[in-house]
């Protein structure tokens, strides 16, 4: 049973959601990934340029609506996160963390901010939402268009969660997954239901309302570039490099066609 709070936040904010991310390389579809989130309305945008070879400043040509900061090092993840709080509580009400081969959807809203009003509350210091796998969906090169368009062969919903928070109700980043609240205030699934740490255990009642697409691979010769990359959250990425193991594996798991943006552009058009 959900938790019946009545008590709301209420302050003026200059953005109502945002969106922050850290980014290495992303070039191709860094442009469809920012235009799908302003679809489905997400305001601001900051993003860290963790050096990639072509910077962000020469991939967006409209940079208004966001900030662009660039960062040097490995395992930059977690303290941009942080500084990105720090930097926004106050400013903005609702940021999601998520990475540019994550796409947020929308199961029933047209509109994010319509989605989190439902979660303006004073205890609630973030929405949790569970990834949805995607897996090569059969391609071995790159194919053309849009990520979103070629890649719909998915996994059954996975128990790792990605953080909408407010920067006003949170301390730190403590993993990609997961912010520290203050005292008294907590995350929630979209049932309401209190959880800790990256995990929230997915059923499908859990997830009518919004889940991430987590493009994980993209095709077999993305996935192999991604490889080479390395992660944002490790210091030692020889260690923690991700193996092909994990793509062929991930693609035994797609079984399910998921067309969730398709239905959701159909929605918000009619």
């Amino acid at each position: 049973m959900a938790e019946v709070v009545t008590k709301k936040l209420s302050r003026s904010y200059l953005h109502n959601v945002g969106i922050c991310c850290i980014i290495k390389d992303e070039t191709e579809y860094l442009k469809e990934w920012i235009q799908y989130h302003k679809d489905i309305g997400v305001e601001y945008f900051i993003l860290f340029d963790n050096c990639s070879k072509i910077p962000i400043e020469q991939t967006i040509e409209d940079k208004s609506g966001m900030t662009i900061i660039r960062v040097h090092g490995r395992a930059a993840q977690i303290p941009s996160y942080s500084q990105c709080i720090k930097m926004m509580r106050g400013k903005i009400k609702w940021i999601a963390f998520i990475d540019a081969d994550e796409f947020i959807v929308l199961k029933k809203h047209n509109n994010i901010k319509d989605l989190l009003k439902e979660y303006d509350f004073a205890h609630i210091s973030g929405l949790g939402a569970n990834w949805v796998m995607f897996g090569t969906s059969g391609h071995k090169t790159k194919p053309d268009g849009k990520v979103t368009e070629n890649f719909i062969k998915c996994a059954n919903a996975d128990k790792h969660i990605k953080s909408i928070v407010r920067p006003d109700l949170v301390t730190v980043c403590t993993s990609p997954h997961e912010f520290k609240s203050l005292n008294g205030k907590y995350c929630v699934n979209e049932k309401y239901r209190r959880f800790v740490g990256p995990f929230c255990p997915p059923k499908s009642s859990f997830m009518e309302k919004i889940q991430i697409n987590h493009y994980f691979t993209k095709s077999e010769e993305e996935y192999k570039a991604k490889i080479e990359r390395g992660r944002a959250d490790f210091v030692d990425r020889e260690k923690c490099k991700r193996q092909i193991k994990e793509m062929e594996d991930l693609d035994k798991e797609c079984v399910h066609t998921d067309t969730s943006i398709a239905d959701f552009y159909k929605r918000k058009l009619s």
